[in-house]
């Protein structure tokens, strides 16, 4: 089921909230999205994110609302040397819509996964959380707007 978490015209969200790392084989998507036709929404993965296990951790970023591989954007690091060098660039749908998935490996303790994403300040975009749900598996995710912060448990993998 779809959570709209927030609709804002930027934001913040985290893999976890403030009780530590995403729990083990998460599997967060979010869905950023505005009503206005030929919208454009920016996002910028952050320096505070860690990937641990290459393989098993990633994140990926479509263009539009669907994981189709004609949709597939990003997918970031595809190998150790490429998690420890650059982050990706900033990346603008071309779509009004963008679907973001991090997937966490095992058991770790630094990784987390922080990206900013924003619109035209005339414009607001919704984040909705499309994580499927598991009463083991997930993660404490918090969304920041502004100097507000929203804590929610919605990103269950």
């Amino acid at each position: 089921p779809e959570t709209t978490i927030v609709e804002q015209s930027s934001g913040l969200m985290r893999s976890h909230g403030d009780r530590g790392p995403p729990r083990p084989f998460s599997n967060c998507l979010w869905l950023i999205r505005s009503q206005t036709i030929n919208a454009r929404i920016t996002l910028q993965i952050l320096p505070s994110t860690r990937l641990e296990n290459v393989g098993l951790e990633y994140v990926e970023v479509y263009d539009g609302e669907r994981l189709a591989p004609s949709a597939l954007r990003l997918r970031w690091p595809l190998s150790y040397a490429e998690a420890d060098g650059p982050l990706p660039d900033v990346l603008t749908s071309t779509t009004s819509a963008m679907l973001v998935r991090f997937r966490c490996g095992g058991l770790s303790q630094t990784t987390r996964f922080e990206a900013r994403y924003f619109i035209s300040e005339f414009d607001t975009i919704q984040l909705i959380d499309l994580s499927p749900r598991s009463g083991v598996q997930g993660s404490d995710a918090a969304v920041s707007i502004g100097f507000t912060t929203t804590h929610a448990a919605l990103l269950n993998g």
